[in-house]
């Protein structure tokens, strides 16, 4: 997504917003979240358009913008991650707290978030990681490969974002929309958009004043 953004992946990387949904009468929880997030899901890209235009001058608020909206969709988490997405979130966590040291950055504390169901912080943490590979290729020219920062490097074969998506969006395909489970994940997913806008107004107000990061190790699955 410029991190929560999954618009320009391939269909066969499971990119969920290439199909124009014609039929609103489609009757699982995947289908739902595609129609219930998709204003907030443009929010969200409008939120990054500067960035995408100029990475070089909003690089260091994307990634404080980030760190401040993953901390808080892992802090929110009801119960463990799923199994798609095999410590992507931490990973990413952990990359951005890494830069953002480097960079001599400070945040301020994470927006608090009601509880969201893991499946909801899966459906965004994995279509963010996807977005970020298509813009880590898209910055490749505009900003040497050597200088980007560790969020933007691959994770490794370990991590399979395209096949965890794949999964992910079964899993969700076979939850009834009408389902409370169904139901649960969309208010989560919504909730979890918010965090992201929640991030960049504490961003903007706070920048430079709150806690400055400990010193981080770059994590092992940055390499290339």
């Amino acid at each position: 997504m410029p991190v929560l953004t999954t618009s320009n992946i391939p269909s066969g990387a499971g990119g969920h917003r290439r199909q124009q949904e014609t039929d609103e009468t489609k009757s699982n929880c995947l289908d739902l979240l595609r129609r219930q997030t998709r204003t907030a899901h443009d929010a969200t890209e409008a939120q990054f358009a500067a960035f995408l235009s100029a990475p070089a001058s909003h690089l260091d608020s994307f990634l404080l913008t980030h760190l401040l909206a993953f901390e808080a969709l892992s802090k929110a988490r009801i119960g463990p991650e799923l199994p798609e997405e095999n410590g992507c979130l931490p990973d990413m966590i952990s990359r951005l707290r890494a830069d953002c040291d480097i960079r001599g950055l400070a945040v301020a504390k994470a927006p608090i978030l009601l509880p969201l169901p893991s499946a909801a912080v899966a459906y965004l943490v994995i279509g963010s990681r996807l977005g970020t590979e298509v813009i880590r290729r898209k910055l490749i020219g505009v900003i040497p490969e050597a200088d980007l920062p560790h969020y933007f490097a691959p994770q490794g074969a370990n991590h399979d974002t395209a096949r965890a998506w794949k999964a992910l969006r079964a899993r969700l395909g076979a939850i009834p929309a009408d389902s409370v489970e169904a139901t649960e994940i969309c208010a989560g997913a919504l909730r979890g958009f918010d965090a992201f806008a929640e991030a960049d107004v504490i961003m903007r107000t706070t920048c430079g004043t709150g806690r400055t990061l400990p010193p981080s190790h770059i994590p092992a699955t940055q390499e290339s």
